[in-house]
């Protein structure tokens, strides 16, 4: 029982949401970097790909800093 408390308390509410963030903005990103790819790098796609990493790298850093 006092191990499980432990484990939960690991991960609080706003940290596990900052990682389901995370995994979804990388699934995101995944995609828009093989359509950009098979698409030929159409330029707005090529832009979105570009914010897409600026965005999945600021959520790394909040993530690590809520750490």
């Amino acid at each position: 029982m006092g191990i499980f408390k432990y484990r939960q308390s690991l991960l609080e509410k706003p940290l596990l949401l900052g990682l389901l963030a995370l995994a979804a903005m990388g699934a995101i990103q995944f995609t828009l970097g093989i359509s950009t790819l098979l698409l030929a790098v159409p330029i707005g796609l090529a832009v979105a790909h570009q914010l897409g990493a600026f965005i999945l790298l600021q959520l790394s850093l909040v993530i690590l800093h809520r750490l």
